[in-house]
């Protein structure tokens, strides 16, 4: 996973700092009417979409009887066989995983065209989970489902482009799949395309995009983002001043979730909220001081009057 790291303003991208160089004529793009090659200087960017959240799986196993499952998967019903490899995959009924036996039921779905089974196969795939490791096999999988419409895939297929496994590396076509599954709600697409717009790789650069799309990952509970926000308000970015209070609601949000780098960026926040603290103590301490300065030693100089002719309070 792409991962951010800020330093006095600065914001880099580890694993797909340079992008491809080989760019070509046409891009693949997806969209809810399918998928096309479409030109790249008739490329136009537009807002990003409102997603209500992260996608839900519409075939996921939610209790159904596993032995009516069984009995549909041997007829060859492909979301049976989905439900079943999730069952044993993350042991839905209870006892341990057993991945070899959910790695069959999910070729059984992909075989058929199931997207989700398409997808949980190839991170198996991706990760040599049971299978042996094979990262085409893995972008074989990824690509048929995310053409299919699954956003988890979307996302997958775009990080192997970006990053170059399985495939030569193709900044521009993994944006477009992160976008994909970003618009579709994957909070991890949303924080990764933000830091590609962030730093113009596979996009144009543009700091607008970035900060939306990273606040979409933060609002949807990804601790990355909200510690890339947190940071950002903290020193400053662009035209976003720096905002304490804005950092400490990120910062806090994602240390809550155990996440390293903000439990260390909060200790910072509570200091300056401290040295803010003590400045406004300090303010209203000399308060009189300030008024007598602005206003008196104007009056006091223009006519001149001499010291002892100042009024009691002056002192």
């Amino acid at each position: 996973m792409l991962r951010i790291v800020l330093l006095s303003m600065t914001v880099l991208v580890v694993g797909c700092t340079q992008p491809s160089t080989s760019i070509k004529d046409t891009v693949r793009v997806c969209n809810s009417a399918g998928c096309g090659e479409q030109a790249t200087a008739t490329e136009t960017r537009r807002a990003p979409s409102e997603p209500d959240g992260p996608p839900e799986d519409p075939d996921a196993y939610r209790g159904q009887n596993v032995a009516e499952l069984e009995v549909a998967a041997r007829q060859g019903d492909p979301v049976a066989n989905y439900r079943l490899g999730l069952v044993h995959a993350f042991a839905l009924q209870g006892g341990r995983p057993d991945r070899a036996r959910a790695a069959v039921y999910f070729r059984a779905g992909a075989e058929a065209g199931h997207a989700g089974s398409q997808y949980q196969l190839g991170q198996m795939y991706a990760s040599g989970q049971v299978v042996a490791k094979q990262p085409t096999e893995a972008l074989r999988l990824f690509t048929a489902a995310a053409e299919a419409g699954h956003p988890g895939a979307a996302y997958s297929l775009g990080t192997m482009m970006l990053e170059g496994i399985g495939t030569p590396r193709d900044a521009r076509g993994g944006a477009r799949w992160l976008e994909v599954a970003a618009d579709a709600g994957v909070p991890e697409a949303q924080y990764n395309l933000g830091l590609l717009y962030f730093r113009g790789v596979g996009v144009r650069q543009n700091g607008y995009d970035a900060m939306t799309w990273l606040r979409r990952a933060a609002e949807h509970g990804n601790a990355d983002a909200q510690t890339a926000l947190g940071k950002l308000y903290l020193t400053g970015y662009d035209t976003v001043g720096q905002d304490v209070a804005e950092a400490d609601r990120w910062l806090s949000a994602a240390a809550s979730q155990g996440h390293p780098e903000a439990v260390k960026s909060l200790e910072e926040v509570n200091r300056l909220k401290a040295e803010n603290a003590e400045f406004d103590r300090y303010l209203a301490s000399r308060r009189n001081y300030y008024w007598r300065w602005i206003y008196v030693t104007p009056f006091v100089t223009r006519f001149g009057l001499p010291l002892h002719y100042r009024p009691y309070w002056w002192y």
